[in-house]
């Protein structure tokens, strides 16, 4: 019997040997932001840039929150996500008082849901990493600054099961996009807080067949296309003159 305390664990190190690529991307586009920040900082000191980090719930929407299908005989064997948790980085460079443009990074883990009438000793989890240009309109430019804004860029969705003895996994990537809202705090000239609720959905759905998991040893499973309702918080450091 597989011991559920020791998932997490065995997912993460799953996650890390058959998904390097996306904790490469991951790495790459942090190394990114940084660069953007360090090199507008340094060009363009009559400019603001900002940068932060962010965390919070993610609630899974339409198909990837629907109930999971276990059909195989008719070719339908789908995993839906849980609730999860969310961690992002983002990067800005202020065009002016009402107008910022950047880049998002970030990673949320959701719980997957059981399959009918599956095993108790079978457990899942959804890793999401989607990587976004991003653009902010502000509407108010004192220390209270709530906004709207749009993310465009792409998505990658993965998910383990595991019985303790056989793996199934599964990944997507895609195009994805997210309208936001939100608003920053700025309790300094160079420190603030910052809240928004997102919708993220991903044009990522892998459709799952039944002859890559007849030929596979680790299986298939299918992963509708990547949609959840993410409410975060976090802090902001702004530099550079108005």
């Amino acid at each position: 019997m597989f011991d559920k305390n020791c998932f997490l664990i065995y997912f993460y190190l799953n996650l890390v040997s058959t998904k390097q690529k996306n904790m490469k991307k991951f790495t790459l586009s942090i190394a990114a932001i940084i660069m953007i920040i360090l090199g507008v900082s340094k060009t363009a000191e009559a400019q603001k840039i900002s940068f932060g980090l962010n965390f919070g719930g993610a609630f899974p929407m339409g198909a990837f929150g629907a109930a999971p299908v276990n059909d195989i005989n008719h070719g339908n064997f789908i995993g839906t996500a849980g609730g999860g948790f969310s961690f992002g980085l983002h990067g800005r460079y202020h065009v002016n008082d009402n107008i910022a443009v950047g880049l998002n990074v970030g990673y949320s883990i959701f719980a997957a849901q059981s399959f009918p009438n599956q095993s108790s000793s079978v457990v899942g989890a959804f890793a999401v990493l989607p990587m976004m240009a991003a653009f902010d309109y502000y509407f108010m430019t004192d220390e209270i600054k709530p906004y709207a804004g749009l993310e465009l860029g792409i998505i990658s969705t993965s998910v383990v099961y595991t019985d303790g003895s056989q793996t199934i996994s599964a990944s997507g990537s895609g195009v994805a996009f997210a309208p936001v809202v939100g608003c920053r705090f700025d309790l300094t000239e160079h420190f603030g807080l910052m809240a928004n609720i997102k919708y993220m959905y991903g044009m990522n759905e892998h459709k799952f067949d039944l002859t890559t998991a007849a030929n596979n040893a680790n299986f298939d499973v299918g992963i509708p296309s990547t949609g959840y309702l993410g409410v975060n918080v976090g802090v902001n450091f702004t530099f550079g003159r108005n």
